[in-house]
């Protein structure tokens, strides 16, 4: 389920993300798979729920956390797939539109899942009377 070599600061790595910017910049895409490295982000909330044992809690959170995270991941790349066929123009900008916004749909999922995970095992529910 979750890594435990993954420690919080290791999320800094997402910072490479930025280096996607150099496909806009450089007119290369090539560049922008660099986008995926927000992805990195995601290993600040595992590394925080590596000291959690894994019971069945846990395990039910981060099935929840993967079923929500997959579908706006997947939903904005199937969007982005849709929607770049409406545009056949300049084939290089819909090129380097398409590739950003899958890369940046990998990322969320990669973001989403832990973060979820964290939310829900850490949220407090109150009954309301």
């Amino acid at each position: 389920m979750f890594n435990k070599r993954v420690k919080s600061w290791m999320g800094f790595l997402g910072v490479l993300g930025f280096l996607g910017v150099l496909g806009f910049v450089l007119n290369e895409p090539g560049f922008l798979v660099f986008f995926v490295f927000f992805g990195f982000y995601g290993f600040y909330w595992e590394g925080k729920m590596n000291h959690e044992k894994i019971d069945e809690r846990l395990k039910n959170n981060f099935s929840k956390a993967q079923r929500y995270g997959y579908r706006v991941g997947m939903g904005m790349i199937f969007l982005t797939v849709i929607l770049s066929a409406r545009f056949t123009g300049n084939y290089k900008m819909t090129l380097m539109v398409q590739t950003t916004l899958i890369c940046l749909g990998i990322a969320v999922t990669f973001i989403l899942v832990p973060m979820l995970t964290y939310y829900f095992d850490k949220a407090t529910f109150t009954d309301k009377k």
